[in-house]
């Protein structure tokens, strides 16, 4: 792994400690990838998490559109705090909210994390939290939400037609075709030149439309589908 860093100047490969399901060790890698990234002098203009289950839907030049639409915008998914995973007895620095480790948002935001000293204590906070990667992102900021599945072969129609840039998530061991099958299609479209992506949609969110001006009561925040943004 060691040796894409030695081979590609734009990847670095963090050492961070054993990273365990659910512990506060996940929060911290990623974190530690933001700090990294917020320092660096590359005009860098959004940060987009992957784990390696994932699989982009976009092609490269479709994500640059997108971004481009959301307009400097924080996105991330958006439930309530499940009590259970709050530390007792002490309160937290800013409300909580449960969202996904997968999230999209700009550098400034990236250095906002680092300069914010709610930002900092709620991450410390969080060292003692159930699943703190679920939690730290929408809460301090808090578009897209949806439950965790492996998906197989019978969920390609789906997949190539969702809005989302990154699906989550594929296993080797279960129906591999799914994930091959899929990098295909997006690596195919990534070479049509011909290929049309209306980008409109992703400018209607609620964080470009709320950056844009547009009145807080006049933003939709909830989808046909039961997705709640923010």
């Amino acid at each position: 792994m060691f040796l894409l860093g030695s081979c590609f100047s734009n990847i670095f490969v963090m050492i961070t400690p054993a990273v365990t399901w659910c512990g506060f060790s996940v929060l911290q890698g990623v974190y530690s990838c933001v700090e990294y990234l917020a320092k660096l002098p590359d005009d860098w203009k959004y940060y987009q998490y992957l784990s390696g289950v994932d699989l982009p839907l976009k092609t490269n030049l479709e994500m640059v559109r997108i971004f481009k639409q959301l307009n400097g915008s924080f996105n991330s998914g958006i439930y309530d705090l499940e009590e259970s995973r709050r530390q007792n007895g002490k309160p937290s620095p800013l409300p909580l909210w449960k969202s996904s480790l997968s999230a999209t948002f700009s550098r400034e935001s990236a250095h906002f994390m680092l300069k914010s000293r709610l930002v900092q204590q709620t991450y410390k906070y969080l060292r003692s939290t159930f699943c703190p990667d679920e939690t730290f992102w929408t809460t301090i900021a808090g578009i897209f939400a949806q439950e965790s599945c492996v998906y197989g072969v019978r969920d390609l129609t789906t997949l190539i037609n969702r809005p989302e840039l990154v699906a989550h998530k594929f296993y080797m061991e279960y129906q591999p075709a799914a994930y091959f099958c899929l990098y295909e299609k997006v690596r195919k479209r990534a070479l049509d030149r011909n290929f049309k992506f209306d980008v409109s949609a992703y400018g209607e969110l609620p964080g470009p439309k709320l950056l844009s001006g547009t009145p807080f009561e006049k933003v939709k925040f909830g989808s046909p589908a039961g997705y709640v943004y923010y």
